[in-house]
């Protein structure tokens, strides 16, 4: 679950563990939606991303911004510290979380 200023109650979303990345990554639909403070990265963030599997050739993403994040297990009984999470547009899950 995740919350912010547009929304009244804690908002459940699909978000994807992914132990190998050192970036939490957000959906900007979902940072919309929260009403979230976005900041600028004080470094662009320059990302290879793979955009069909049938297409070998990577292509880079820059990113520029990122919103101040903070998860909690659907039962309440896990909450993540607040962390930096990077705006991804055409991220496949709403949120990533990866082991900074």
């Amino acid at each position: 679950m995740v919350d912010g200023p547009s929304v009244d109650f804690p908002v459940t979303v699909l978000a994807l563990i992914d132990n190998g990345a050192h970036l939490v990554l957000i959906h900007p639909q979902l940072v919309a939606q929260l009403g979230l403070l976005i900041h600028q990265l004080k470094e662009l963030e320059i990302i290879d991303i793979a955009i069909d599997s049938s297409n070998k050739e990577k292509k880079q993403q820059i990113l520029t911004s990122c919103i101040c994040l903070s998860v909690t297990s659907t039962d309440g009984v896990f909450k993540a510290k607040t962390v930096f999470a990077i705006i991804a547009p055409g991220l496949c899950m709403p949120i990533i979380l990866g082991l900074p």
